[in-house]
Formats: structure tokens, sequence, C-alpha cells
């Protein structure tokens, strides 16, 4: 590394509520979606080089090279700035890869971020959610963060406050999903109209969390793995006020009011052999990049 590093938190997420309401002519879904950052997060370490890009990463089932988001991001916001700069990232994952909660998008986010103060780019946030949205759907919301509506094919995003905290439970069965294929079985006519204008307002009480709670994909990836409907029932058994698959899955998520119940859920769960994930809603939209140490 030539010169100053960044190190990064690159959070999680999960949809309250997914749905496809239309297709457009070049193949893309048309979403409504409620989106809420996660206190877990990855981490990821970026420090300025001359030139080039060099990438390592802690989970063996990722690639390092230029079909990981991370690489891709740091190569696509080179070339539409026209910079020559360089750099070395270093992964640190804690979420669950192809498990619907975002990881590979937030990745990519954080370093157009991290890369946009790095390399002095001084980018609007308008301007990087365009070049996210060239890398991945999820990017743009990723860009902003914070509980927000989130339509179109992901670009466009009505912010809103989430005025009540949330614990939540992950559970991950272990298996990845492939979110390609689970967007490909989906029959987008089958969708229903909804009022999608009242999703900020409903949300004020944990009780609220039930009413939003929805997603179009879930039957088709419960209709391959009974685990999904398995652990929804068990969060329920365990006092859950609410459960869903998040995104294209695997994993589900539980809404918990009491902090103690999460207990027996985790115990459940490692009897079954699911990894199971304690964590929170973030309802601070703030981004911050830390900065480790300028040579």
């Amino acid at each position: 590394m030539d010169g100053k590093t960044l190190i990064v938190k690159s959070p999680a997420k999960v949809n309250l509520r997914l749905e496809i309401v239309g297709r457009r002519a070049d193949g893309y879904h048309l979403l409504r979606m409620i989106n809420c950052d996660l206190e877990l997060c990855d981490e990821l370490e970026l420090g300025e080089r001359s030139s080039g890009i060099t990438m390592e990463c802690d989970h063996p089932d990722l690639p390092t090279d230029s079909s990981n988001l991370v690489w891709r991001a740091a190569e696509v916001l080179a070339k539409a700035t026209g910079c020559g700069k360089g750099v070395a990232i270093s992964l640190k994952k804690l979420i669950p890869i192809a498990a619907g909660l975002g990881g590979g998008s937030s990745n990519a986010a954080a370093v157009l971020r991290s890369l946009n103060a790095l390399w002095k780019l001084d980018l609007s946030e308008n301007k990087l959610m365009k070049i996210g949205l060239s890398i991945g759907a999820d990017v743009p919301y990723f860009l902003h963060g914070g509980p927000a509506l989130v339509e179109g094919i992901g670009e466009i995003l009505s912010p809103f406050s989430l005025e009540t905290e949330a614990e939540i439970v992950l559970i991950n069965p272990g298996f990845p999903v492939s979110t390609k294929a689970v967007y490909e079985a989906h029959d987008w006519t089958l969708t229903r109209k909804s009022m999608h204008t009242m999703f900020p307002r409903l949300i004020c009480t944990l009780d609220d969390f039930s009413r939003v709670l929805l997603n179009d994909l879930e039957p088709i990836v419960s209709e391959k793995h009974s685990e999904i409907s398995g652990m929804k029932s068990m969060l329920h058994e365990h006092g859950a006020l609410g459960s869903l698959m998040s995104g294209s899955g695997p994993t589900v998520f539980g809404i918990f009011q009491d902090a103690d119940a999460i207990d027996g859920v985790m115990s459940d769960c490692a009897l079954r052999g699911w990894r199971a994930i304690r964590t929170r809603l973030v309802t601070d939209t703030k981004k911050k990049i830390q900065v480790a140490h300028e040579d």
C-alpha cells in the first residue's frame, strides 16, 4: 500500500417487504420493497496504491478477482471517472453469502463510497448511485442506507424514519440460493396491487411489522426448500412478532420484543444445524468512514 488506508463497515439488510409489480422489456423486474440495514456488518480495508487493483478475502468460497462485486466496483468507478489510481482491498466476511441479505451489493457500495473519498473524486451521492446501479440493483440502496421504500429496479428511494428499534434473529440453513434463478421462476403477472403509499406510516411500533411483512419470492424458495417454513415456524414458537424470508433467500429473519426469547432460538438452531445470528435493525442513516491511518 502506497498511502492512506480506510477501514469501513458494510451492513447487511433485510426486506420487510418485497413485491414484484412488473417486468421491463429488458427483463429487469420492477420492485416495491421496504429495506432496513442491520447492525451485522462485513469489514473492508482499502489501501491506496499507485495503480492496479488487488483483493483478498477471509471467506474461502468467494473469488478475489474481477468476478467479485468488490473488485468490479473499484474497476467501474476508475473507468467512469478516468482515475488512474489503484487500491488494495481486504474483505472480512460476517454476512452469509448468497443468503438474501445483500452482502455483495453492500460491499460494492462501501467500495464506491470509500474510493470516492480515498481517490478524492468528490462525486455526489446521485452520481455514485448511477454508477452503482450498473453493478447491481441493491447497490443504490446501500449507498444511501437506512429505512427506505425502494422502487423501480432499485434506483428509486424514499427514505423514512423508523421510530422503533427491533431485535432481529437471522437463520441461515447453510445452502446458497441463486437470485437469478428465483426471479426467473416468479410469475409477476400474478402479483397484486397494494397500499404501498401507506408503508412508511405503518411501521411505528413493533406490532406494526407484522402488517407489512411480505415477500413474493418466498413461495418459490419454500417450494424447493422446506427449511424455510420450518425456520419460520420455529421462530414463532419462540415468540417472534413476525418472520419472513429476506430477499431471494434462503435466510429467514424473526422480529422479537423479548430479548430473552432469542436465547431459546439460538439453542434450537444449534441443535438443528442452522446458523443463527443475533442483530438489530439500524435506524441511524448516517454513514461514517473511519480513517485507520495515513502515511
